[in-house]
Protein backbone atom coordinates (compact mmCIF):
# COMPACT_ATOMS: atom_id res chain seq x y z
CA UNK A 1 0.00 0.00 0.00
CA UNK A 2 1.34 3.33 -1.04
CA UNK A 3 1.29 6.61 1.51
CA UNK A 4 -1.64 7.66 -1.09
CA UNK A 5 -3.31 4.98 -0.82
CA UNK A 6 -5.73 4.84 1.89
CA UNK A 7 -8.67 2.93 0.92
CA UNK A 8 -8.56 0.67 3.55
CA UNK A 9 -8.04 3.05 6.52
CA UNK A 10 -10.43 2.63 9.50
CA UNK A 11 -13.59 4.49 8.73
CA UNK A 12 -13.29 4.99 5.32
CA UNK A 13 -15.64 2.92 3.90
CA UNK A 14 -17.92 4.35 6.32
CA UNK A 15 -18.11 7.65 4.42
CA UNK A 16 -20.53 7.01 1.96
CA UNK A 17 -22.45 5.14 4.45
CA UNK A 18 -23.26 8.28 6.70
CA UNK A 19 -23.76 10.43 3.30
CA UNK A 20 -26.53 7.85 2.40
CA UNK A 21 -27.80 8.53 5.87
CA UNK A 22 -27.69 11.74 5.94
CA UNK A 23 -29.55 11.38 2.44
CA UNK A 24 -32.50 8.98 4.36
CA UNK A 25 -32.95 11.71 7.18
CA UNK A 26 -33.46 14.66 5.26
CA UNK A 27 -35.73 12.44 2.24
CA UNK A 28 -37.96 11.17 5.46
CA UNK A 29 -37.80 14.98 7.24
CA UNK A 30 -39.34 16.27 4.05
CA UNK A 31 -42.44 13.75 4.03
CA UNK A 32 -44.42 14.79 7.47
CA UNK A 33 -46.67 11.75 6.97
CA UNK A 34 -43.77 9.04 6.75
CA UNK A 35 -42.57 7.47 3.55
CA UNK A 36 -42.57 3.75 2.46
CA UNK A 37 -39.63 1.50 1.72
CA UNK A 38 -40.20 1.64 -1.71
CA UNK A 39 -40.42 5.30 -2.25
CA UNK A 40 -37.36 5.60 -0.27
CA UNK A 41 -35.36 2.88 -2.95
CA UNK A 42 -36.56 4.90 -5.90
CA UNK A 43 -35.82 8.52 -4.93
CA UNK A 44 -32.78 7.77 -2.85
CA UNK A 45 -31.32 5.61 -5.41
CA UNK A 46 -30.02 3.27 -2.54
CA UNK A 47 -30.05 -0.49 -3.28
CA UNK A 48 -32.43 -2.35 -0.64
CA UNK A 49 -30.31 -4.45 1.19
CA UNK A 50 -28.51 -1.35 2.18
CA UNK A 51 -31.26 0.52 2.89
CA UNK A 52 -32.63 -1.73 4.53
CA UNK A 53 -29.84 -2.16 6.56
CA UNK A 54 -29.32 1.99 6.92
CA UNK A 55 -32.46 2.40 8.52
CA UNK A 56 -31.87 -0.37 11.05
CA UNK A 57 -28.85 1.99 12.17
CA UNK A 58 -31.10 4.92 12.17
CA UNK A 59 -33.58 2.95 14.20
CA UNK A 60 -30.95 2.12 16.74
CA UNK A 61 -29.59 5.39 17.29
CA UNK A 62 -33.20 6.36 18.01
CA UNK A 63 -33.62 9.00 14.97
CA UNK A 64 -35.91 6.49 12.59
CA UNK A 65 -39.03 4.60 13.47
CA UNK A 66 -41.30 2.31 11.78
CA UNK A 67 -44.81 1.76 11.91
CA UNK A 68 -46.86 -1.28 11.60
CA UNK A 69 -47.97 -0.26 8.19
CA UNK A 70 -44.40 0.06 7.49
CA UNK A 71 -43.99 3.44 7.35
CA UNK A 72 -40.76 5.35 8.65
CA UNK A 73 -40.96 8.51 10.41
CA UNK A 74 -38.41 10.40 11.92
CA UNK A 75 -38.16 10.67 15.73
CA UNK A 76 -39.22 13.29 18.30
CA UNK A 77 -34.67 12.67 19.17
CA UNK A 78 -34.46 13.82 14.98
CA UNK A 79 -36.94 16.47 15.39
CA UNK A 80 -34.86 17.43 19.20
CA UNK A 81 -30.95 17.46 16.77
CA UNK A 82 -32.50 19.46 14.28
CA UNK A 83 -33.86 22.57 17.06
CA UNK A 84 -30.44 22.50 17.93
CA UNK A 85 -28.86 23.31 14.78
CA UNK A 86 -31.77 24.67 12.61
CA UNK A 87 -30.15 28.59 13.24
CA UNK A 88 -31.42 29.38 16.48
CA UNK A 89 -30.13 32.99 15.87
CA UNK A 90 -31.53 33.14 12.21
CA UNK A 91 -35.19 32.05 13.75
CA UNK A 92 -35.36 34.00 16.35
CA UNK A 93 -34.15 37.52 14.67
CA UNK A 94 -36.97 36.78 11.70
CA UNK A 95 -39.64 35.49 14.66
CA UNK A 96 -38.81 38.33 17.16
CA UNK A 97 -41.23 41.38 15.06
CA UNK A 98 -43.62 38.58 14.46
CA UNK A 99 -43.91 37.95 17.99
CA UNK A 100 -44.11 41.76 18.96
CA UNK A 101 -46.89 42.42 16.44
CA UNK A 102 -49.18 39.47 17.57
CA UNK A 103 -48.42 40.80 21.32
CA UNK A 104 -49.43 44.15 19.95
CA UNK A 105 -52.59 42.91 17.84
CA UNK A 106 -54.16 40.24 20.72
CA UNK A 107 -52.80 42.49 23.54
CA UNK A 108 -51.55 39.04 24.95
CA UNK A 109 -48.78 37.08 25.40
CA UNK A 110 -46.65 36.26 22.58
CA UNK A 111 -44.90 33.02 22.53
CA UNK A 112 -42.50 30.71 19.81
CA UNK A 113 -43.21 27.45 21.15
CA UNK A 114 -41.20 24.24 19.56
CA UNK A 115 -41.20 20.23 20.30
CA UNK A 116 -37.99 19.58 22.31
CA UNK A 117 -37.85 15.61 22.48
CA UNK A 118 -41.23 14.61 24.28
CA UNK A 119 -41.77 18.24 26.18
CA UNK A 120 -42.31 21.83 24.88
CA UNK A 121 -39.86 24.15 24.91
CA UNK A 122 -40.58 28.11 24.91
CA UNK A 123 -37.74 29.57 22.13
CA UNK A 124 -39.26 33.04 22.47
CA UNK A 125 -41.72 35.58 24.26
CA UNK A 126 -43.19 39.24 24.61
CA UNK A 127 -45.30 39.79 27.06
CA UNK A 128 -48.49 41.46 26.85
CA UNK A 129 -49.09 45.13 27.08
CA UNK A 130 -51.61 44.63 30.15
CA UNK A 131 -50.68 45.12 33.49
CA UNK A 132 -52.30 41.48 34.53
CA UNK A 133 -50.90 39.48 31.90
CA UNK A 134 -49.05 35.98 31.64
CA UNK A 135 -45.55 36.24 31.75
CA UNK A 136 -43.56 33.78 29.86
CA UNK A 137 -39.95 33.10 29.45
CA UNK A 138 -37.72 32.09 26.81
CA UNK A 139 -36.31 28.18 27.57
CA UNK A 140 -39.03 27.12 29.74
CA UNK A 141 -39.65 23.54 29.52
CA UNK A 142 -42.37 21.78 30.16
CA UNK A 143 -44.42 17.85 29.51
CA UNK A 144 -48.15 17.57 28.98
CA UNK A 145 -47.70 18.54 25.79
CA UNK A 146 -51.30 17.67 25.05
CA UNK A 147 -52.55 19.81 27.25
CA UNK A 148 -51.39 23.18 26.07
CA UNK A 149 -52.84 24.75 23.20
CA UNK A 150 -49.46 25.49 21.75
CA UNK A 151 -48.54 21.45 22.04
CA UNK A 152 -51.70 20.19 20.78
CA UNK A 153 -51.01 22.89 17.45
CA UNK A 154 -47.53 21.18 17.13
CA UNK A 155 -49.03 17.96 17.67
CA UNK A 156 -51.43 18.44 14.82
CA UNK A 157 -48.62 18.68 12.18
CA UNK A 158 -46.94 15.41 13.37
CA UNK A 159 -48.13 11.95 12.01
CA UNK A 160 -50.06 9.47 14.44
CA UNK A 161 -47.12 7.44 15.24
CA UNK A 162 -44.97 10.10 16.43
CA UNK A 163 -47.95 11.75 18.46
CA UNK A 164 -48.04 8.43 19.69
CA UNK A 165 -44.44 7.77 20.51
CA UNK A 166 -44.52 11.87 22.30
CA UNK A 167 -47.63 10.79 24.15
CA UNK A 168 -46.16 7.64 25.97
CA UNK A 169 -42.95 10.20 26.77
CA UNK A 170 -45.16 12.58 29.01
CA UNK A 171 -45.42 12.60 32.64
CA UNK A 172 -47.93 10.41 32.88
CA UNK A 173 -47.92 7.79 29.64
CA UNK A 174 -50.84 8.37 27.51
CA UNK A 175 -52.31 7.09 24.28
CA UNK A 176 -53.72 8.84 21.40
CA UNK A 177 -57.59 8.83 22.84
CA UNK A 178 -60.54 9.66 21.20
CA UNK A 179 -60.59 13.42 22.77
CA UNK A 180 -56.71 14.05 22.33
CA UNK A 181 -57.56 12.80 18.25
CA UNK A 182 -60.43 14.99 18.36
CA UNK A 183 -58.22 18.06 19.65
CA UNK A 184 -55.93 17.64 16.74
CA UNK A 185 -58.44 17.04 13.96
CA UNK A 186 -60.67 20.21 15.13
CA UNK A 187 -56.96 22.47 15.18
CA UNK A 188 -56.29 20.51 11.41
CA UNK A 189 -59.49 21.95 10.04
CA UNK A 190 -59.40 25.42 11.55
CA UNK A 191 -55.50 26.36 11.56
CA UNK A 192 -55.14 26.73 15.27
CA UNK A 193 -55.52 24.96 18.31
CA UNK A 194 -56.50 26.01 21.94
CA UNK A 195 -56.74 24.87 25.44
CA UNK A 196 -58.58 26.65 28.32
CA UNK A 197 -57.28 26.01 31.67
CA UNK A 198 -56.44 22.34 30.68
CA UNK A 199 -52.65 23.08 32.26
CA UNK A 200 -52.99 25.84 34.26
CA UNK A 201 -56.97 26.79 36.01
CA UNK A 202 -56.36 30.46 35.02
CA UNK A 203 -54.83 30.68 31.46
CA UNK A 204 -56.23 30.05 28.31
CA UNK A 205 -53.50 29.30 25.47
CA UNK A 206 -54.07 29.29 21.63
CA UNK A 207 -51.80 28.53 19.05
CA UNK A 208 -51.03 28.30 14.78
CA UNK A 209 -48.62 25.82 13.92
CA UNK A 210 -45.74 26.81 11.07
CA UNK A 211 -46.71 24.87 8.06
CA UNK A 212 -45.27 21.31 7.72
CA UNK A 213 -43.15 20.28 5.10
CA UNK A 214 -39.03 21.33 4.64
CA UNK A 215 -38.84 22.67 8.13
CA UNK A 216 -37.62 19.65 10.50
CA UNK A 217 -38.46 21.59 14.04
CA UNK A 218 -42.78 21.77 14.19
CA UNK A 219 -43.04 25.27 15.63
CA UNK A 220 -45.98 27.25 16.72
CA UNK A 221 -47.05 30.78 17.24
CA UNK A 222 -49.77 31.60 20.09
CA UNK A 223 -50.80 33.83 22.93
CA UNK A 224 -51.33 33.40 26.14
CA UNK A 225 -53.69 34.93 28.58
CA UNK A 226 -56.01 34.70 31.58
CA UNK A 227 -59.11 33.40 31.00
CA UNK A 228 -61.03 35.90 32.10
CA UNK A 229 -60.26 37.63 29.65
CA UNK A 230 -59.25 35.25 26.42
CA UNK A 231 -63.00 33.34 26.32
CA UNK A 232 -65.25 31.73 24.02
CA UNK A 233 -66.19 34.40 21.83
CA UNK A 234 -62.35 35.30 21.41
CA UNK A 235 -60.59 32.15 20.60
CA UNK A 236 -61.25 32.07 17.22
CA UNK A 237 -60.65 35.53 16.64
CA UNK A 238 -57.27 35.18 18.84
CA UNK A 239 -56.64 31.68 16.67
CA UNK A 240 -56.65 34.02 13.93
CA UNK A 241 -54.31 36.04 14.34
CA UNK A 242 -51.86 33.12 15.23
CA UNK A 243 -52.63 31.68 11.75
CA UNK A 244 -51.29 35.28 10.12
CA UNK A 245 -48.14 35.33 12.62
CA UNK A 246 -47.35 31.62 11.71
CA UNK A 247 -47.99 32.13 8.06
CA UNK A 248 -45.72 35.24 8.32
CA UNK A 249 -43.15 34.04 10.03
CA UNK A 250 -42.39 30.93 8.15
CA UNK A 251 -42.73 33.38 4.69
CA UNK A 252 -39.75 34.81 6.29
CA UNK A 253 -38.42 31.74 7.05
CA UNK A 254 -38.79 30.41 3.69
CA UNK A 255 -40.86 27.66 4.28
CA UNK A 256 -44.22 28.57 3.91
CA UNK A 257 -46.20 26.30 2.19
Amino acid sequence: MTASDNSSKPGRANVPALRRGMELLEFISRNPHGVELADMRESCGIPIASLTRLLSELASCGYVMKSGRGIYHLTSRAFQVGTRGMGMEALLAAARPVLMRLAAESEETAELVTLDGPALLWLDCVDSPRSIRLSARRGWRTLGVQFHGNGRAILSVLPDELVREVLRQQEEASELTADVRKALDDARTAGYAFDEGLRRPEVTRVASPLPSGSWISPLAVGVAGPRFRIEAGSIGRMGQMCIRASKELAGALGTDT
